[in-house]
């Protein structure tokens, strides 16, 4: 069977799954989708006989038909904003992200996907992850997503004794110098949040629960 496993390059997980599988006969692409444009060039052709697809990470045009696709850890393409002019960077990033979407789309129509891009990006609604938590029965923690300062203050001193947790929708990096930063749950004390930087950017809020 033909395998595809959308990931990056430090994703130890889909390493081993991709071992595994080679040893057991299969065939195993990953797409590193952070390295387009810099690292990583793609194709694609289409004309009245065939539609074709060819990267500059495998050795081989991508035209096989894959059997299951795992998009595991997806990254989009990732521009550094010193290869780009200002005035242009918001258009190349759409462009190749838009890019990304489509060669997504063109992929194994009847293949298995674990998870379509589109289910996928449904669930990782933290949201929306609590509203299915909620409704099928599980013991959820009292949440407030919010950019409302007063509103969350209100939340932090209503937990102050069990202590409360920030953590971001969506996990992103920052590049400093020759640093990669990100973000991680952590909990937070009110003294620690400036209103200005609240009303900018929601956040999820949450007691924190003992491991």
């Amino acid at each position: 069977m033909n395998y595809l496993i959308f990931t990056q390059p430090d994703d130890v997980h889909a390493c081993v799954v991709s071992l595994a599988l080679t040893s057991l006969g299969h065939q195993v692409r990953l797409l590193f989708g952070a390295d387009q444009p810099t690292q990583l060039l793609h194709s694609v052709l289409i004309d009245a006989t065939r539609s074709e697809w060819c990267s500059s990470q495998f050795s081989q045009p991508a035209v096989e038909q894959y059997d299951v696709i795992l998009y595991r850890r997806a990254r989009y393409p990732f521009i550094p904003k010193t290869c780009v002019h200002a005035k242009d960077y918001k258009f190349a990033c759409r462009e190749n992200r838009m890019f990304f979407d489509s060669l997504v789309s063109l992929l194994s129509l009847q293949a298995w996907w674990v998870n379509s891009p589109l289910m996928a990006k449904q669930a990782l609604s933290k949201l929306y992850q609590l509203q299915c938590a909620k409704a099928v029965g599980l013991t959820i923690p009292p949440t407030l997503c919010s950019n409302n300062p007063q509103d969350i203050r209100a939340f932090l001193d209503k937990y102050k004794s069990q202590g409360v947790i920030y953590k971001p929708l969506c996990g992103d990096i920052w590049i400093e110098g020759q640093q990669v930063k990100t973000i991680y749950t952590t909990e937070v004390q009110a003294e620690q949040l400036h209103d200005e930087t609240l009303h900018l950017t929601p956040g999820v809020f949450q007691p924190r629960i003992q491991k």
